[in-house]
């Protein structure tokens, strides 16, 4: 038991304790209270301010222009080309033609064009040049006797997916969702089309384009093939896909079509509507399609095969079918020798796999032709012994 004593001594200090306490609190809360004198000037105060509004604003003024440049140049009718040597593009010479084709031997040259991936390449049809697109937005025009890059066409704001002539005009596609009609000779865009009902809202990339004399089809992501005039501001008409189209090629006189949902769809030119289509489970996603002056059509299957068509009337040919490559998932663009004998593809390994076209073996077959897969490869459309490839390494080939 304790004392009364004790009780009282506890009481007492517990309430000295408690005074304490509460007096260091006051003194803490005055110290807060206390206003912070600063012997700095409101002058020299207020002039940083002012100094640091100046440099904002005129940061502001340099971005809206550059802003207002990059939209000029990546708008649908507007661009430019940057040209290095403009008398290496040239036109009105004799166009060779090619009876029969011979198989390159190696690659006797090759040229980096400073870009990470190439997509699709395009030589005229008097071999003196070609084009080369990316997926930096830019379209490469390569001199074939200078072996470099003589113009670069910059217009394009994202990945271009493929690139074709029109006669002397090069037609390219992105993924910006704009199609455009470039003169090489003055290196600028003299039209172009879009597909967004407005300037506001967001616009359909496109996947694919062909030209020919019937006009300019571009596959649009939003389920549909526009053909375009250059003579006209809008498409002439359009071609309903129930998916989004992959790739277009011409096949007798209308159009074939493939598309995520592994049908293959073929129009006749005005129809706008489907005449035909090929539908079966055993029918893999068709990347790819490359055709041989309309007659036949040749389409890179998922299912690492090369599986052909022909028209009038449209079908496939079910004997026709080349192996022996991996293109994998990716875009390993097939495509024929002038004459018609071979058939040439990349794989995603970096191999080039030569076919004979009757027979349908393997002739030839390129190890190591490129780092990574080889998206395209294309015969010269004058010398019978030499084609182009190109691939995710940047690199242009030139095989002899």
């Amino acid at each position: 038991m304790k004392s009364k004593a004790e009780k009282i001594n506890n009481e007492s200090i517990e309430l000295e304790f408690q005074k304490a306490f509460k007096e260091q609190k006051k003194q803490k809360s005055k110290q807060k209270k206390k206003p912070i004198h600063n012997d700095f000037d409101q002058k020299q105060f207020d002039l940083l301010i002012q100094q640091e509004q100046a440099k904002r604003q005129l940061q502001k003024e340099e971005t809206k222009k550059l802003v207002e440049e990059y939209s000029q140049l990546t708008a649908p009718c507007f661009g430019k080309g940057e040209m290095i040597i403009p008398d290496s593009i040239s036109f009105g010479k004799e166009i060779k033609q090619i009876s029969k084709c011979k198989i390159p031997n190696n690659c006797t040259w090759d040229y980096n064009l400073n870009c990470k991936t190439l997509t699709s390449l395009c030589i005229h049809k008097e071999g003196n040049f070609l084009v080369c697109s990316g997926n930096d937005g830019i379209i490469r025009v390569c001199g074939l006797k200078e072996k470099s890059v003589v113009e670069n066409l910059i217009g394009h704001q994202s990945m271009i997916p493929r690139v074709t002539f029109y006669d002397n005009f090069v037609i390219s596609v992105s993924m910006d969702g704009t199609v455009k009609v470039w003169d090489i000779v003055k290196g600028e865009v003299i039209t172009g089309w879009t597909e967004a009902p407005n300037s506001t809202d967001e616009k359909p990339p496109y996947k694919c384009v062909i030209a020919n004399e019937n006009g300019i089809f571009a596959g649009c992501a939003n389920k549909r093939i526009f053909q375009y005039d250059i003579r006209e501001k809008k498409h002439t008409c359009e071609y309903i896909v129930d998916s989004i189209p992959l790739d277009v090629a011409h096949c007798g006189k209308g159009i074939v079509c493939s598309s995520e949902d592994k049908i293959i769809r073929y129009y006749d030119l005005g129809s706008g509507s489907v005449t035909k289509e090929i539908q079966d489970p055993s029918i893999q996603t068709m990347f790819c399609l490359n055709d041989y002056h309309g007659k036949y059509v040749i389409a890179q299957s998922m299912d690492n095969s090369i599986v052909c068509f022909r028209g009038d009337p449209f079908r496939q040919m079910g004997g026709r079918v080349f192996r022996g490559h991996y293109p994998g998932a990716w875009c390993c663009r097939p495509s024929f020798s002038p004459d018609g004998q071979y058939i040439l593809s990349g794989d995603a390994n970096g191999k080039i796999f030569i076919w004979s076209w009757k027979k349908g073996k393997i002739l030839k077959v390129f190890e190591h032709a490129h780092k990574g897969c080889v998206t395209d490869v294309i015969w010269h459309s004058t010398n019978s012994s030499s084609f182009i490839s190109c691939g995710w390494d940047g690199n242009l080939c030139y095989w002899n």
